[in-house]
């Protein structure tokens, strides 16, 4: 049975991102596509391949809350100039354990959300409600990623998610990290 908050994943908003100045590269489309049909999915793409950019289109397409969840400040930080290159829209940046989440997109730092969640207070509360809310929820480096640990406890108040996608261009471990990454 499907208990999530129709209301919240019937969402869309009316935000106009300036129009895409690339020509898609055919597995670039064929990602978006899988993106699309299959709502849960790891994109495998080499280093510089443009997995940012595919994201980005992704998000021009949808127009839903987003989430954006890197493992280091550097990324936050050249995420949030490149989604504003592409989409000329200001994210949210959430790093060094201060809350931003009044913007459509939020890019943050997996342990600064972690460690806003285990404030257990005013703060923790309000970032619960935005999580709940949120429809598109991308993990960078998602070889990193797994259901233990920080990512897993984000990933408890992410109830409305409608695509989780991960992006990496090494996916695949030796042991059961890999299971902890698909689940």
């Amino acid at each position: 049975v499907n208990k999530r908050d129709k209301k919240v994943i019937d969402t869309i908003y009316k935000t106009k991102f300036q129009p895409s100045t690339h020509t898609l590269r055919d597995y670039q489309k064929n990602a978006l596509q899988a993106m699309e049909k299959y709502k849960v999915l790891t994109v495998q793409a080499p280093t510089a391949s443009g997995k940012t950019y595919i994201a980005s289109e992704f998000i021009r397409q949808t127009n839903r809350s987003t989430l954006f969840l890197v493992h280091r400040i550097e990324l936050a930080n050249q995420t949030a100039e490149e989604f504003k290159e592409q989409l000329g829209v200001e994210c949210g940046v959430m790093t060094k354990g201060i809350m931003n989440i009044e913007k459509q997109i939020t890019i943050s730092s997996i342990q600064t959300m972690y460690a806003i969640l285990k404030r257990n207070n005013e703060t923790s509360r309000m970032l619960k409600i935005y999580l709940y809310n949120v429809t598109v929820c991308f993990a960078d480096e998602a070889q990193v990623v797994s259901d233990a640990g920080m990512y897993g406890e984000i990933a408890k108040y992410l109830s409305n998610v409608e695509y989780m996608i991960g992006l990496s261009a090494t996916p695949y471990r030796n042991g059961p990290d890999s299971l902890q990454l698909y689940a």
